[in-house]
């Protein structure tokens, strides 16, 4: 019974699969207007998404998760004239509050249990402690992420966020081939109440987008 309801869901989300221009990726037509939303952007990279949603936004803010020490210095620098709206948190989020390492060889960082080469040693927080620490309770917000495959272990560490009906869910959901059929089993009371949309955003395999609204 569940399998059947599982296959039901990514029929009617892959009936909205469209491609878009990758500039405007986590920024659709169908969302609401943003002015009075705190983007969380998880897995910022080189920040600009952020830079994005700060330029076609007033008054909005950003909190930003980058734990790779190469790319916050990009950040920073890109974004040093949105202070007053930006925040960058120089840290991983994950199921747990610990500490962990994440390879720092090429563009994306992945998170590993263990030291290996070309990595660095990050803290790693949950989802549901970073809304305690922003008091992000009653505000409404954009969650973002594209972590490399990571997601997953986000949303396991985010049970009350997942409850919070001010939230908007942006989720890259093309890293593992079974992502949407546990999207789905994580967030399938949202899935059945909630308006869903799904955007694939190139000619390519990558960038494609589960919204939950």
């Amino acid at each position: 019974k569940r399998l059947g309801r599982i296959c039901s869901i990514v029929f009617r989300i892959g009936q909205g699969k469209i491609t878009h221009d990758p500039s405007t990726m986590y920024f659709q037509p169908f969302l609401p207007d943003l002015d009075e939303y705190v983007f969380l952007d998880i897995g910022c990279f080189d920040g600009s998404n952020s830079e994005s949603f700060l330029s076609q936004t007033n008054g909005s803010c950003v909190i930003a998760f980058e734990p790779n020490s190469f790319n916050v210095s990009l950040i920073t620098d890109r974004l040093k004239r949105y202070t007053s709206r930006f925040t960058l948190v120089n840290s991983a989020l994950g199921d747990d509050r610990s500490e962990s390492y994440i390879t720092i060889d090429g563009p994306g960082s992945i998170i590993t249990d263990d030291k290996i080469e070309n990595s660095e040693k990050v803290v790693q927080e949950t989802l549901d402690g970073i809304f305690e620490r922003f008091d992000l309770w009653d505000k409404k917000t954009l969650i973002k992420m594209d972590v490399e495959g990571s997601e997953l272990n986000i949303l396991n560490g985010a049970k009350k966020v997942v409850g919070n009906q001010n939230t908007i869910w942006a989720i890259s959901c093309y890293h593992k081939s079974d992502d949407l059929v546990n999207f789905y089993c994580t967030l399938n009371k949202l899935i059945e109440t909630n308006k869903i949309y799904f955007r694939h955003l190139t000619r390519g395999a990558c960038e494609s987008v589960l919204f939950i609204i």
